[in-house]
């Protein structure tokens, strides 16, 4: 079954809520997804005019063209800069046990401790 990228993401972020939680988490989830949204598209239309208006050519396609251009070659080297940022830094809890109240590990789907 295929899963769309945005609820294998809230998964992700959201696996350490308590179901109280689940949904001001998600509420919050969502907000910042859509604010970060509007902030990158505002700021690389912004890039992208930029580059546009200080190109010296008579040409306003080419110029426009340009300045596309090095509005997807900075949201393409942030994409890769996010993607090594995870690689590198991965989960930090990863192999570690989690913990239930008073300290002692959850147990598992067994039972077992």
């Amino acid at each position: 079954m295929a899963m769309p990228a945005n609820e294998f993401s809230y998964q992700g972020s959201g696996k350490d809520l308590s179901a109280d939680e689940k949904g001001v988490g998600y509420g919050l989830f969502e907000t910042a997804k859509y604010v970060a949204g509007v902030l990158a598209i505002a700021g690389l239309g912004s890039i992208a005019a930029a580059r546009t208006a200080h190109m010296g050519t008579a040409d306003r396609a080419t110029a426009l063209a340009a300045g596309y251009r090095l509005a997807f070659l900075v949201a393409a080297g942030i994409a890769v800069l996010g993607g090594l940022v995870t690689v590198l830094l991965g989960d930090a809890r990863k192999g570690s046990a989690v913990m239930g109240q008073a300290g002692s590990p959850v147990p598992g789907p067994s039972g077992r401790r």
